[in-house]
């Protein structure tokens, strides 16, 4: 029978290439010479589906099911408001027409190979760590840099984006300021607990820092999601008295000390900007003004909803704010918000009932608090809910978690089966 927690992973580079291919495609959906690679890897999907799977599990169907309804609600919202469809809708419809198929997709492939959840984050942790490599590489050497910007169809003369193209940009994916360097210190987090209470798993420890140091040069939000992740760190039980942890503790502290001098050293105006970004959210947190993007948050500009019915109904916009919960109620109102925000809640409950299952009850709520907690976070910085990285993420886990429970529910059907028969 397979058993998601009896995973022995041997990684054969060459002969799995192609599967890390489309796993780091789709983690991360880089723009490759103007062309969005996740449309490669959805169109794979729906071929693999309708040539050979043949059949969509109901509870995935009941997934995109929900993910259409909120891409019509909006669209309809806004053909009503507006006189015509705008494009807020397709952020959650390329989650049903493109991630979903994907995530079920690799979820057959490590299936078949039966690689369960522990397979599952290891294989999530090499990819992120080729991401913190080309990052990182991309920080020292421009040479590597500015070609990769290209590649994704960034105008690099551009006056506009100097001086974002000066501090951040590293590496290859779709939301280099956003969700790419919230899903590496998620990542960073996850590995770092699996790591700490796996017997045998201690050099997944040696990921944590590369991938940390990959989001903190790309988006201060990364800082936050990792002060976060070490008190979710903290309260797992015994981790004080884990010889890994400490180990890990003190060698963070060092890696974290060297790698700002040596930030500081290579690229000054990457390091000032890390700075002050630590310093403007210490203020803010302490009571203070904080940063230009604390002062806009406070603004009733930045915060404006929308009155009356619309704030129920939605207008089919986003308007002019950058919080995705402001954004989310211009779009479809409180009922877009139940919709998509239930769908999201859903998916981390049963990731957390799956891993209760598998590994300890008490340590699989607080994953989930975790994860509700940076949702919350990512959600007031951004908008979480559509395409990015954390959420393809998030839908990867909840699609293995639950295929996988899915797999072992119909092997017991058969053993009491057989039990009866004989």
């Amino acid at each position: 029978m397979f058993r998601i927690n009896k995973c022995n992973i041997k990684f054969n580079i060459v002969k799995k290439l192609p599967y890390f291919l489309l796993l780091f495609i789709y983690i991360y959906v880089p723009v490759v010479g103007g062309v969005f690679s996740a449309y490669f890897l959805g169109l794979l999907s729906w071929m693999y589906i309708v040539f050979f799977r043949r059949t969509i599990p109901s509870w995935v169907l009941r997934g995109m099911g929900i993910l259409a309804i909120c891409g019509s609600y909006v669209s309809l919202v806004g053909f009503l408001h507006l006189g015509y469809v705008s494009n807020t809708s397709g952020a959650v419809l390329y989650l049903m027409l493109f991630t979903m198929p994907g995530a079920l997709l690799l979820s057959d492939v490590l299936k078949k190979q039966k690689i369960g959840m522990d397979g599952l984050i290891e294989q999530v942790a090499f990819i992120s760590l080729v991401q913190s490599i080309i990052a990182i590489a991309c920080f020292f050497c421009d040479f590597i840099k500015l070609p990769l910007l290209t590649l994704m169809g960034y105008d690099i003369y551009s006056i506009e984006l100097a001086d974002i193209i000066a501090v951040r940009l590293y590496g290859i994916a779709s939301g280099l300021t956003y969700a790419m360097p919230s899903a590496q210190a998620i990542i960073g987090t996850i590995v770092c607990a699996y790591a700490i209470k796996r017997k045998g798993k201690g050099k997944y420890l040696l990921y944590v820092p590369v991938i940390w140091l990959s989001g903190i040069i790309n988006a201060r939000t990364a800082v936050v999601i990792i002060v976060v992740g070490l008190v979710y760190i903290f309260s797992l039980k015994g981790v004080f008295n884990n010889t890994k942890f400490l180990m890990f503790a003190v060698g963070g502290v060092i890696t974290v000390m060297l790698g700002f001098v040596f930030i500081m050293k290579i690229n000054p105006d990457t390091g000032k900007w890390v700075r002050d970004g630590i310093r403007e959210i210490t203020v803010f947190l302490l009571g203070g003004d904080g940063g230009y993007y604390f002062t806009a948050l406070k603004s009733e500009n930045f915060l404006a909803l929308p009155s009356g019915a619309d704030f129920f109904w939605g207008v089919g916009v986003s308007g002019k704010s950058d919080v995705g919960f402001v954004r989310n109620i211009w779009q479809g109102g409180l009922v877009l918000c139940f919709l998509l925000y239930g769908f999201y809640i859903s998916m981390i409950k049963s990731i957390t009932v799956f891993t209760g299952k598998e590994y300890n009850h008490s340590e699989a709520r607080k994953t989930g608090l975790f994860c509700v907690i940076v949702m919350i976070l990512l959600n007031i910085k951004g908008e979480l809910c559509g395409i990015n990285e954390v959420s393809n993420l998030l839908i990867l886990f909840y699609i293995c978690s639950q295929s996988s429970l899915m797999s072992e529910k119909a092997d017991n059907r058969k053993m009491i089966y057989e039990k009866r028969a004989s």
